[in-house]
Parts: C-alpha cells; sequence; structure tokens
C-alpha cells in the first residue's frame, strides 16, 4: 500500500505544473510584474466586486457565466473567481489561495485594460493568460482578446472575433460582493519573480 501511494504522489507531481522560466519572465521582464500601484475607481473600474462574463447561445436561446473577474485597486487580478468556490474551500489545506485559481495582474491604457494571470502550481498546466477589456463605463467591460502563452496583440482583437469560443462572450455585469479573497494570502505573492522590485518583497515578506 506504501508503494502505491508513494507511486501516486510521484504521478501527481509529474503531472502538476510549476512555473518555468517562460512564465516566470511573463511577469518578470514586463510591465506585468506586481509594483502595488494604487487604482482609482474614478477610471471607471469598481473594486468592490467582481465582473462575470457570459456566453449567449443565440441559437438555442441560453445564457450561460464562463468568467468572473476580480481588479484590486493593488493591482491584483483574478481571471476565474467563483463566490461559491471560494466560500466553500478557503480554510482547506489546498485552497483557493493556492489551487485552481488564476492569479495575476492588470494595468489600464487608455480605455483598455491588460490583464495577466497564470494558473496556480498543483493544476495540469501552468499556462499564462492575456486578456484586453474594454471600458464602457457604467461598471461594464467588454472583453476583446485572449491570448494564452504569448503576449496579446492587435491582431488577437480580430483572432478573438473569430474564435467559436469566444466571439459570443457578452459584455460583463459587475456584481458587489463584499467577502472577496485577500489578495496577500495568494500563492504568487510569496514569488520573487512576481514583483518588480526586490526590496518591497523583502518589506512585504517580512510584515507577512
Amino acid at each position: 500500500m506504501a508503494r502505491i501511494l508513494v507511486f501516486i504522489t510521484a504521478i501527481s507531481l509529474l503531472t502538476s505544473c510549476f512555473p518555468r522560466r517562460l512564465e516566470r519572465n511573463a511577469f518578470r521582464k514586463s510591465y506585468f510584474c506586481f509594483s502595488e500601484n494604487l487604482i482609482s475607481d474614478t477610471l471607471g473600474l469598481q473594486h468592490k466586486g467582481f465582473y462575470r462574463f457570459s456566453i449567449e447561445d443565440k441559437k438555442e436561446g441560453y445564457i450561460y457565466p464562463v468568467l468572473g473577474c476580480v481588479f484590486y485597486s493593488n493591482g491584483m487580478f483574478i481571471s476565474n473567481f467563483d463566490p461559491i468556490r471560494f466560500q466553500k474551500t478557503k480554510e482547506a489545506s489546498y485552497n483557493f489561495y493556492r489551487r485552481h485559481t488564476q492569479w495575476g495582474t492588470y494595468k489600464i491604457i487608455g480605455d483598455t485594460i491588460k490583464a495577466l494571470s497564470i494558473d496556480s502550481p498543483g493544476m495540469m498546466y501552468c499556462a499564462t493568460t492575456e486578456f484586453w477589456f474594454l471600458i464602457l463605463g457604467n461598471n461594464t467591460l467588454k472583453p476583446i482578446a485572449q491570448s494564452v502563452y504569448k503576449p496579446a496583440t492587435f491582431k488577437s482583437i480580430e483572432e478573438f472575433k473569430k474564435n467559436p469560443n469566444t466571439k459570443n462572450i457578452t459584455s460583463s455585469k459587475f456584481i458587489l460582493y463584499d467577502s472577496l479573497p485577500n489578495p496577500d494570502k495568494s500563492w504568487i505573492m510569496k514569488e520573487r519573480w512576481f514583483w518588480c522590485n526586490k526590496s518591497k518583497f523583502m518589506e512585504w515578506k517580512k510584515s507577512h
């Protein structure tokens, strides 16, 4: 039995992801590294809740949610927030902060939000995904681009429109929610490569 458990553990480790240099550099060597910049609500982005995006199937006549995004005022980002799953797993050993969550950062450039997230260690793949959202006002965002493993470009916008998996994603619905995850508890905050400034990282580490 002990040998079987060791074998299962080894298989689990082999199939679990750990961020490679490619994924680490996507943050470390770009403007997506974490710098704890406070972002005001006056820029048309709300922080006290999450934005839910859905896919509308006009042929079948139904709408179902596909993405929940959280934009924290310090520049942190979650790309797959599910409040029910968070409440169920936040106290578990392998909880929302450490498993099955895509944490990252975002920047606002003009009327566009550019965000980058990465799969948590322990998932099957450690993919980085870049999202672009257009700020429409009235707490509404429109997804316009998505790129996995590589930076998004203006070409990504055309690909997003033509992709059958993304072209019917609706503009967001903002949902007020006062029990968001604490980003300071996320696994990625403990990684030096996530931060722009080493001294800031060391300061944060001492206080946490």
